[in-house]
């Protein structure tokens, strides 16, 4: 869709088409525009977001960029759940050279989204592009503070610390994420890396031995919960205690499982067949 707008139906777009087409030839399109916001601003008036994206894509059939990515703003915020319109606008104001809205175009979005990662990641992405490494920072150091006591925040903060060849501070960041998931495996296997960069072998060995810790509490816990058995045969096996991890994937089978049944034991199948 030329406005950036979300899904639509095929029937609607069609229509919608016809709406643009009616607006080409010279003047109607101002008219219109003019007509509309005098009577959306009147009185009872309101605001209709399909029609600011008809003027939307209308104004680019006509090469109006700037006066496009104005209507496209204002359906932003007309449909604040649509991401793709949101993204029209911040590449909008990117292409005509505007860094001060582009920055401003993604805290307009947080604003109305603000547990998105996504948002400070691609503002980080973006600022660091344009060679504001500060503000690049801490637009990227915002993803561990929005969730402080959950993992992905800390975990797509350090990844980025990662790129950037920063591996203490991505330690920091991967052991504050584990705290709030102890169990999981592919976690831990990410602060592993970075410890063998940083040439902290010394610290695998408590590492896994933690990981292990944590899924026999969980079992103990919550004992029909596949997920921590199938992470605890990989904190076996990177003991290398292979054998026991063996004989947990066949207790797993032996087991039914009130959730994931046919994934839990297809998954545990599969690691029996890769063991040596």
């Amino acid at each position: 869709m030329g406005a950036g707008a979300g899904p639509a139906r095929p029937g609607f777009l069609h229509l919608r088409s016809i709406a643009v087409q009616a607006l080409l030839p010279e003047g109607r399109l101002e008219r219109a525009i003019a007509d509309y916001e005098k009577s959306a601003a009147a009185p009872g008036g309101r605001e209709n977001p399909q029609l600011r994206l008809i003027f939307a894509e209308a104004c680019a059939a006509r090469r109006l960029e700037a006066e496009r990515l104005r209507h496209l703003s204002i359906a932003a915020e007309l449909l604040p759940g649509d991401q793709e319109l949101r993204k029209s606008v911040i590449a909008g104001h990117a292409g005509l050279g505007r860094p001060e809205e582009v920055v401003g175009a993604y805290l307009a979005w947080a604003r109305v989204d603000p547990q998105n990662l996504d948002i400070y990641t691609s503002l980080g992405d973006w600022l660091k592009a344009a060679g504001r490494d500060e503000e690049a920072m801490l637009a990227w150091g915002t993803l561990a503070e929005l969730r402080p006591q959950e993992a992905e925040g800390h975990r797509a903060y350090a990844r980025i610390l990662v790129k950037l060849g920063s591996d203490q501070a991505a330690a920091r960041e991967l052991r504050k994420a584990l705290r709030s998931r102890p169990t999981e495996h592919d976690l831990s296997s990410e602060l592993a890396a970075v410890y063998r960069r940083l040439k902290q072998e010394e610290r695998l060995a408590p590492l896994w031995a933690d990981g292990e810790k944590a899924c026999r509490q969980a079992i103990a816990d919550f004992p029909d919960d596949p997920g921590p058995w199938l992470s605890l045969g990989l904190f076996l096996t990177e003991q290398g205690r292979d054998a026991q991890a063996r004989e947990l994937y066949e207790q797993i089978l032996k087991r039914d499982w009130p959730r994931f049944q046919a994934e839990t034991h297809g998954e545990a199948q599969r690691r029996l067949r890769a063991q040596p």
